[in-house]
C-alpha cells in the first residue's frame, strides 16, 4: 500500500517544532515523532476536555521542551465524516516526556519539573514525575481513565504543604492547609489517592507523614 512521509520545523519566536509524520494509506495508520520548545497550550485544541482543564492551570516563565511519539489509526476512506474524539481519539497512543523550568500550577511554583506521560486505550499515565521546589521536592505517578473517570496517585512528598492552598478548589482543604504552621523542615509525605473525577464521593486516599517543628491552629 502507498505510504507517504512529511518532515517540518517550524521556528517563531522563543517557539521551535521539529516534527516527522507518516502515513500507510491500506492501515491508515497515522504515526509521528516530535521534539518541541513551545508553549503547550497551542496544543489544547486537540487534547481532551479534561486534559485541557489540565493545561489551562500550567504556567512556565520560561519555554517548556517536549519530546514524544505515538501513532493513530484514521477512520474509513468510504466513512462518515471524521467525529474526532469518537473516531480517532480511541485509537490514539502516545508516550513522551515534557520538561519545564521555573513553572507554576494553579500558582503553585516550582524551579523544575519533568514529567513522563503515555496514553494508551484513552489512558493517561504519568510516570515518575518529578517536581523540585527550594524546600523540597515531589515524586508522583498517576493513572487516569478517560472513559471511565477512575484515577489513582501516587506520590512522595519533602514540599512544605502549605504551598498548595492555591491549587485547591476545595474550601474545606483549602481552609485546613491555612491553619497549619511548618517552622522548621516540610514533613515527609507518602500517600495514595484514588477515585473518579465524575463522583468525587468516591474520593478516597491514605497517607503516612513524618513531622516535626509544626502547629495547627497555633497548637
Amino acid at each position: 500500500a502507498p505510504r507517504g512521509q512529511v518532515r517540518a520545523e517550524v521556528a517563531s519566536g522563543d517557539a521551535l517544532i521539529a516534527a516527522k509524520v507518516t502515513g500507510d494509506a491500506g492501515t491508515r495508520e497515522i504515526t509521528f515523532t516530535n521534539a518541541a520548545s513551545v508553549n503547550p497550550a497551542i496544543f489544547a485544541g486537540y487534547l481532551t476536555t479534561n486534559a485541557q482543564r489540565w493545561l489551562a492551570d500550567f504556567e512556565s516563565l520560561r519555554t517548556p521542551s517536549v519530546e514524544g511519539s505515538g501513532r493513530f489509526i484514521l477512520p474509513s476512506w468510504t466513512s462518515r465524516p471524521t467525529n474526532w474524539q469518537a473516531d480517532v481519539l480511541p485509537s490514539l497512543e502516545m508516550q513522551g516526556t515534557l520538561t519545564a523550568p521555573s513553572s507554576s500550577f494553579r500558582g503553585v511554583e516550582v524551579s523544575s519539573a519533568v514529567i513522563p506521560f503515555s496514553l494508551t486505550n484513552q489512558v493517561w499515565q504519568l510516570t515518575d514525575l518529578k517536581l523540585e521546589r527550594p524546600e523540597g521536592g515531589l515524586q508522583l505517578s498517576a493513572r487516569a481513565d478517560e472513559v471511565t473517570g477512575d484515577f489513582v496517585v501516587d506520590w512522595l512528598s519533602s514540599v512544605n504543604p502549605t504551598v498548595l492552598r492555591t491549587a485547591l478548589s476545595n474550601e474545606v482543604a483549602r481552609s485546613v492547609l491555612g491553619e497549619l504552621e511548618i517552622t522548621n523542615l516540610p514533613p515527609r509525605i507518602e500517600a495514595q489517592v484514588r477515585g473518579n473525577w465524575r463522583d468525587l464521593a468516591q474520593l478516597h486516599g491514605t497517607a503516612t507523614i513524618l513531622a516535626t517543628n509544626f502547629s495547627y491552629r497555633g497548637v
